[in-house]
């Protein structure tokens, strides 16, 4: 799993973002997981993006893990947008911050003049890779004349959802994670986290062409990829959008073979393969091999798919000794008592 620094000082961001990303292929660390102590970056942007994406740059090089680095503002329309960027600059502790809110506001009693937003930047930086990813997130409300609510931090007493006609400090958990700010740039980093650093699942169909006793198998061309240039396999690849299975293999074999096949059985035995290269991938894959036996209804056998070699005929006892690629010899040896089952019923 995935190593992610949650680079802010204030708890309970930290335990919202925690709550946040729950479910996803991460491990998350806080800066106090550190062993040393870092000392917090100046925050020079004007733009809450901007001071997102410096911290978490700042954090990711001096600690080495990708990181996750979020900046806040309450931008007052009345008031230009102050405070903006400074939000957790103003005052000294919360109470501070809200108290020189509720004063600036006080000339402005008509509920239509306190109208606000809350807009959260969340960045993500991976040092390894160089990779950065900033999501946005906004929630509009007014700015109330005391505060309301216990629950929640910083502004949340005094900034009434609009939607829900609730300060932010009357939600439930549950229910700030659905609407507040934070929790909509969030949205955007979970999917950057899944694409980048989760699992990619491949389903391949497989066809084991069976005719007279004897299963076609064709030799790869591959050359940009030595590796498996020259060796033998089973017609079949990877499920194109708006393909089913069935559709996806016979479409394949007649390529790759030159023969229009039916799909006699598929064999009970779903074959999975895991691939990890930490040299250029970070991420799982896992493919899952659908093995079919197949006949031929039609055909010259002449491929016009430039990935084949060759094709020959081989008796299913023998098909083992063929230099099979990756996992096609263990699955093979898998699928071998059923398959001689089916080509015996079948009269294949």
């Amino acid at each position: 799993m995935k190593t992610i620094l949650i680079a802010t000082t204030n708890e309970d961001k930290y335990r919202e973002l925690v709550h946040l990303l729950r479910g996803l292929p991460v491990n998350v660390l806080s800066l106090a997981d550190l062993k040393t102590n870092i000392a917090p970056p100046e925050e020079t942007e004007h733009t809450v993006e901007g001071n997102a994406i410096l911290k978490a740059r700042y954090y990711a090089h001096v600690s080495g893990h990708t990181t996750i680095a979020d900046d806040t503002g309450l931008f007052i329309d009345v008031l230009e947008n102050w405070p903006g960027v400074h939000s957790a600059r103003i005052g000294h502790t919360p109470r501070d911050r809200v108290n020189e809110v509720l004063q600036r506001m006080e000339r402005f009693p008509d509920e239509h003049e306190r109208t606000a937003s809350f807009v959260g930047a969340l960045a993500v930086y991976d040092p390894q890779r160089g990779d950065l990813f900033v999501s946005t997130g906004e929630t509009r409300g007014t700015i109330t004349k005391h505060p309301i609510g216990e629950q929640g931090f910083g502004y949340d007493p005094i900034f009434r959802v609009t939607e829900v006609g609730k300060t932010y400090a009357e939600l439930s958990e549950d229910e700030k994670n659905t609407l507040s700010h934070r929790a909509k740039a969030l949205a955007g980093i979970k999917r950057f986290i899944v694409n980048s650093y989760g699992g990619k699942h491949f389903l391949v169909p497989i066809g084991i062409i069976v005719k007279n006793g004897k299963i076609l198998l064709n030799k790869r061309n591959d050359r940009e990829k030595p590796e498996l240039h020259g060796l033998w396999e089973f017609p079949g690849g990877g499920i194109e959008i708006g393909e089913t299975v069935e559709e996806n293999l016979l479409r394949e074999i007649s390529e790759e073979c030159g023969y229009r096949a039916e799909i006699v059985s598929q064999l009970r035995h779903i074959w999975t393969v895991q691939i990890k290269n930490p040299r250029s991938l970070h991420y799982g894959i896992q493919i899952y091999l659908l093995p079919f036996v197949c006949r031929i209804i039609a055909g010259e056998g002449v491929s016009n798919d430039e990935e084949v070699l060759d094709t020959v005929w081989v008796d299913p006892a023998l098909v083992g000794e063929y230099e099979l690629i990756g996992e096609n010899k263990k699955m093979y040896e898998k699928i071998y008592p059923e398959l001689m089952e089916v080509i015996t019923r079948n009269t294949l």
